[in-house]
């Protein structure tokens, strides 16, 4: 997840839907979105700043931790100030249909849905497999805790995923409210209209829906946690790698000569051998040095943290609230 990336699109997609909500919908619902957004920001701005204390930040890393914080700010400060201004009455109120209230509501709800979860993978799970808190998986693959990260990815991304595809099948829902208030002979009645859309929405996501499927029931099962070394077969060819990057659609698995290769949840529930004692990087880092190299560590590919060299280091981070 890049700052300069996602997060920049999600926290100006998130600032502009919730505008449009604060002129939109009740104020109750504004408040509701506004204040968990904001709430859930900042405690995981502080739980990063806390478990930062006894850990070492590149330089590299420090500019896009102000830029993360200032999409934080960029995400909610527009709607607080345009809810505010609605409320004192500067800004007149937009009297639309009931529907498109709740169609912008739902809306800001995704946006802020998806983007706390970028949040989670920037301030918690990052930060943990790129070794800048504690040594990394490719280090220490038998640790216990790499279940519980992986778990807690792996959860943050289907939340996300279920918020996308439900809202999807909720406009369907209201569109076909909507076409059918304004063309009762258009099918037979609210529920043929109803129905037709949540059949093509369901046809077109199909894909998507068993991808959430193959999560949701990992969550519940053994499943491969970060630095597990797996083999397992795609169409016949044989693949292993240490288990990098885990998304709804697949595990992204890295070898040792820093290549990744894709895997998906079906292909490794159907034969996959697990491995958690064998570490991926041995006398040197496989993935490199982010600084060495060149190539900040901005959520994807980079390099590793844990062995950054003294001169590329914050030279005093202290004890703190929040990192800003």
């Amino acid at each position: 997840m890049s700052p300069r990336g996602a997060l920049l699109g999600l926290s100006i997609a998130s600032a502009a839907a919730l505008s449009v909500t604060a002129l939109l919908a009740s104020p109750w619902v504004v408040v509701s979105l506004l204040g968990t957004g904001l709430i859930c920001s900042i405690l995981l701005n502080n739980g990063y700043a806390r478990a930062l204390k006894s850990s070492r930040r590149p330089l590299s890393r420090v500019p896009l931790d102000r830029l993360v914080a200032l999409e934080i700010i960029g995400a909610f400060a527009p709607p607080m100030v345009a809810f505010g201004l609605s409320e004192a009455g500067v800004i007149p109120t937009v009297d639309v249909d009931l529907l498109w209230a709740v169609v912008a509501a739902v809306l800001s709800g995704v946006m802020v849905i998806c983007f706390l979860s970028s949040l989670v993978d920037w301030y918690y799970v990052l930060p943990r497999r790129d070794g800048l808190i504690g040594p990394p998986p490719c280090k220490a693959p038998e640790e216990s805790r790499w279940q519980r990260v992986t778990w807690f990815w792996s959860v943050h991304r289907l939340i996300a995923a279920m918020a996308v595809i439900g809202s999807v099948y909720g406009l369907a829902v209201g569109v076909g409210l909507w076409l059918n208030s304004r063309n009762p002979e258009l099918s037979n009645g609210i529920g043929g209209t109803v129905a037709v859309l949540l059949a093509v929405v369901t046809f077109f996501g199909r894909r998507y829906l068993a991808y959430i499927a193959h999560v949701w029931h990992e969550l519940f099962s053994p499943s491969p946690a970060l630095g597990e070394h797996l083999e397992t077969k795609v169409e016949g060819e044989p693949i292993s790698g240490y288990v990098f990057n885990v998304s709804i659609e697949r595990f992204d698995l890295l070898n040792e000569d820093d290549v990744i290769t894709h895997v998906s949840h079906g292909d490794v529930a159907k034969q996959c051998h697990h491995d958690t004692n064998t570490t991926l990087c041995r006398e040197k880092c496989v993935r490199g040095n982010a600084d060495a190299k060149g190539r900040p560590p901005t959520g994807g590919h980079g390099g590793c943290l844990y062995e950054t060299e003294e001169r590329y280091l914050e030279a005093d981070p202290g004890a703190r609230a929040f990192v800003l």
